[in-house]
């Protein structure tokens, strides 16, 4: 264990942005953790607990893996996955929605599974298996912007970027294709004027690849 604590303290102390962890040895109950107390957004890493906590409410006989899953449109004003777009009213399994839910981070079904299992008993869970710094508060969390107060999120699990990643991302949004790297001499030229008539200059000059969706949301 002491080899492997080393070796994720130095991947720890190479990276740009704030790292976060914690770690138990279940053989022999050693623990050992990298600004475990530091209570941070956690985002989508949230879902494990309510897949843990849908799984548990299964063994126990309350919900089943193949029970029917009827798509509700109230769970479809979100911003991850698929689900949001598709007509409402078809049916998936329970086993299904857990699915869409871990490997595309689908919002719509990880309202559905909350709904099934209850938000108060994903927290009884996950407190009951030692996450008591965890704090479950929406089954979809609101469409808010990247600067939330830790009241308003789940919180936990992943460390928010450091302001030097966030200034680098700035950079290679404001100048495509130009060096991001800090300390970069490179630099943005103006654009040449449109040649275009006014009422497609917008659309002439609107940067490849841009999208109108406001930018800051992470996937929960």
């Amino acid at each position: 264990m002491r080899d492997l604590l080393k070796s994720l303290n130095e991947l720890s102390d190479s990276a740009e942005f704030q790292v976060s962890w914690y770690l138990k040895d279940l053989a022999s109950g050693a623990t050992a953790n990298r600004r475990g107390d530091v209570a941070v957004p956690s985002a989508s890493t949230r879902k494990i607990s309510i897949m843990m906590a849908a799984l548990a409410a299964v063994h126990a006989g309350k919900l089943s893996l193949d029970q029917k899953v009827t798509i509700d449109a109230r769970f479809q004003d979100n911003d991850s996955g698929t689900f949001q777009h598709l007509t409402p009213g078809f049916w998936i399994t329970l086993r299904d929605a857990m699915v869409m839910m871990i490997i595309v981070s689908d919002n719509t079904c990880t309202g559905h599974v909350v709904d099934l299992v209850g938000l108060a008993n994903v927290q009884r869970y996950t407190e009951a298996v030692g996450l008591t710094g965890t704090v479950h508060r929406y089954g979809i969390p609101p469409k808010t912007g990247a600067d939330n107060t830790l009241d308003r999120v789940t919180r936990r699990s992943r460390p928010a970027w450091s302001a030097r990643r966030r200034s680098a991302a700035s950079a290679s949004t404001s100048c495509p294709g130009r060096s991001s790297r800090p300390g970069s001499r490179r630099s943005c030229r103006s654009a040449p004027r449109s040649r275009t008539r006014p009422e497609r200059a917008t659309a002439a000059t609107t940067t490849p690849g841009s999208s109108s969706r406001k930018s800051g949301r992470s996937a929960s």
